[in-house]
């Protein structure tokens, strides 16, 4: 197993291979998530999917839980949950609620769709829920798979207000951003088409609600 060092280390090669690429991060996802905190004055945060606790080490909110099975990597102190989501979502009273909530765990269609539904079934009223990875860069959809519960919920959920917002000057990557609401639900029957990769890739911008940063406090106040 790979030392947190290890995982660090690779990361940042990881990003600065993104940079030269062209990907990069105007806005970070702990400035997105501390601006929502501060915003609305949040007590209680959840993170599902530490890693290596670079998130939520720098998550500025009075209480904090942190939720990672240690697979990945070896979890760190920022990890008061050592458990799978779903043993987590299992232990918790149904009448706790979170303010916000960052989705950034297991990628895999089953899994993510879970932790979204939990997500929303432990929000508190005015709580937002942050999914990570909604947008995959192009070759990597069937790895990284969160836009496909994303989808489902626009097509079944007009109870919920959904956008995805830009971190980068590119579509990728982005934030998915989830809260009580209303939005006009997508056709479900084409759902199969919504699924196709290739329609994905030309028609994104709708599937996610896409939006650029300077568009989100719009959408947060419902305009």
């Amino acid at each position: 197993m790979k030392t947190e060092e290890q995982e660090i280390q690779e990361y940042q090669h990881w990003r600065n291979q993104c940079k030269t690429q062209g990907y990069f991060w105007d806005v970070e996802r702990i400035d997105i998530i501390n601006h929502l905190i501060k915003k609305f004055n949040y007590i209680n945060y959840l993170e599902i999917g530490v890693n290596d606790g670079s998130c939520i080490r720098n998550i500025i909110a009075k209480h904090k839980d942190g939720v990672d099975p240690g697979v990945e990597v070896l979890n760190t102190t920022d990890v008061n949950y050592p458990i799978t989501s779903d043993e987590f979502f299992l232990l918790l009273k149904d009448e706790f609620k979170y303010d916000l909530i960052y989705v950034d765990g297991d990628h895999t269609y089953d899994v993510s769709k879970r932790d979204v539904l939990n997500s929303i079934d432990h929000l508190s009223e005015n709580g937002i829920i942050v999914v990570d990875d909604v947008n995959p860069p192009d070759g990597e959809e069937e790895e990284l798979e969160p836009w496909k519960p994303w989808i489902e919920l626009r097509c079944e959920r007009d109870d919920l207000s959904m956008a995805t917002v830009k971190t980068g000057l590119s579509s990728w990557p982005c934030l998915g951003i989830i809260k009580f609401g209303s939005q006009e639900k997508l056709d479900k029957s084409k759902i199969d088409e919504y699924f196709s990769i290739e329609y994905f890739r030309k028609n994104k911008k709708m599937l996610l609600n896409m939006l650029d940063y300077e568009q989100l406090n719009n959408f947060l106040s419902g305009e």
